[in-house]
């Protein structure tokens, strides 16, 4: 698990895709201001080997349908959203190798499709 505390540590996600996607959210956590992160969401990147324990006891959600506020499918990943006031907590899982199948099983379950960036 890779905790992103603030843009500087974009440079520690390999995929680039994720990266422009996570790179896209600080932007929009900070709504034009600069990002803080004891204002804004917290982000996290899931690794291979990581199991659902380890990410809930990592970002403190718990990962079930009543508990997340958005999970969405990207092309590199899934997007799972716990609103927390004006911040919260947003765990990017890739589509890779080496993740958790049941994680990703459930995301399949319960994500929808993300809106298409590039048509707004």
């Amino acid at each position: 698990m890779i905790r992103l505390r603030d843009p500087g540590d974009l440079h520690l996600v390999e995929d680039l895709e994720i990266r422009a996607l996570i790179a896209q959210r600080f932007e929009d956590f900070a709504q034009g201001e600069p990002y803080d992160p004891e204002l804004h969401a917290h982000a996290f990147l899931v690794q291979a080997g990581d199991s659902g324990e380890a990410i809930e006891t990592a970002t403190g959600c718990c990962i079930t349908p009543e508990r997340f506020d958005v999970l969405e499918e990207h092309d590199a990943c899934f997007e799972l959203v716990f609103a927390e006031g004006d911040a919260g907590t947003v765990t990017f899982i890739p589509k890779a190798d080496g993740i958790d199948p049941n994680l990703i099983t459930f995301c399949r379950a319960y994500a929808a499709p993300a809106p298409d960036i590039k048509a707004a």
